[in-house]
């Protein structure tokens, strides 16, 4: 649902009993959030819970001003349906939650008393239908970093070594016992699909459509566009004329790949569309 206000264009979605809202201040934004908590409480004699209650302004932003700095704390980080968004549009955040959450459905399943009965076939599809959907769900958000594929993998193997029970032959020394279990579990591996080489795979599907021209319409696809940096020249002919270069991309263009737009100093986060390229070649390199 969007609607002008006095200061800018305002968009609020709702998903089940949770209400989000998107704005060009952080005054804004509760304002309208305001209005819902008023018209709940006055129709229905339900309210927001405090602890649900919060306000996540961009790294850098000047504007912190809102209606009630008691009933709106400002934080940076927020859950939105399972997701953690950070202000400077970091994943680190995320990423360890997912990471944790991956290794408790792990060994709330694939290392119970019953599975333990399970040949190794079995612990692997458990895997694959309790620990891997983990992943699965927040990882197509997430901008390709090969360092945290790596760490994707790397988790993996530890999890299917544990249930593969590789045990010492009696007559091998520890090294070549730990050498062994290493590559008799990386086969394993190749042999099921690593999870960073599903991560790129799932961005890439994802953004095939974003590129169809019946697509163009839609929301993701002109967000796509519009947040690609310096890149009008490589779009379709067709999608040319539908949507003309951000000024971001201008500036982009003009300043050796610089936004100009920065007021604070910190890392720059890769953008998603910036990391198909890169998940491109991590798939050419296995």
């Amino acid at each position: 649902m969007r609607g002008p206000s006095p200061r800018g264009i305002l968009s609020m979605s709702t998903y089940v009993d949770n209400v989000y809202v998107a704005g060009k201040s952080c005054f804004a934004v509760t304002s309208i959030l305001d209005d819902a908590s008023d018209f709940l409480l006055a129709n229905w004699g339900l309210h927001f819970k405090a602890s649900s209650q919060m306000v996540m302004a961009p790294l850098g932003c000047q504007d912190f001003d809102v209606t009630d700095e008691s009933k709106w704390p400002l934080v940076d980080q927020m859950d939105v349906l399972g997701h953690c968004l950070q202000n400077d549009c970091g994943i680190e955040a995320c990423f360890q939650r997912a990471f944790q959450n991956a290794w408790k459905a792990f060994f709330a399943n694939c290392c119970s008393r019953d599975a333990a009965r399970f040949p190794v076939s079995a612990r692997i599809n458990l895997i694959k239908r309790s620990v891997e959907p983990v992943l699965r769900f927040r990882w197509t958000r997430w901008p390709f970093r090969k360092d945290h594929a790596n760490k994707l993998d790397s988790m993996q193997r530890k999890m299917l070594c544990i249930i593969s029970g590789i045990k010492p032959n009696g007559v091998e020394s520890a090294e070549a016992f730990i050498h062994r279990r290493g590559r008799s579990v990386a086969r394993l591996q190749r042999s099921i699909g690593s999870w960073g080489n599903a991560w790129a795979k799932a961005l890439l599907l994802w953004d095939e459509p974003l590129q169809k021209i019946e697509n163009r319409h839609l929301w993701p696809a002109a967000v796509r566009r519009f947040l690609d940096p310096g890149n009008f020249d490589s779009w379709p002919s067709k999608l040319r004329g539908l949507l003309p270069p951000s000024q971001l991309a201008l500036r982009r263009t003009f300043n050796n790949g610089r936004p100009s737009t920065r007021n604070t100093p910190g890392f720059i986060q890769r953008r998603w569309s910036e990391s198909l390229e890169v998940a491109t070649d991590w798939l050419a390199d296995q």
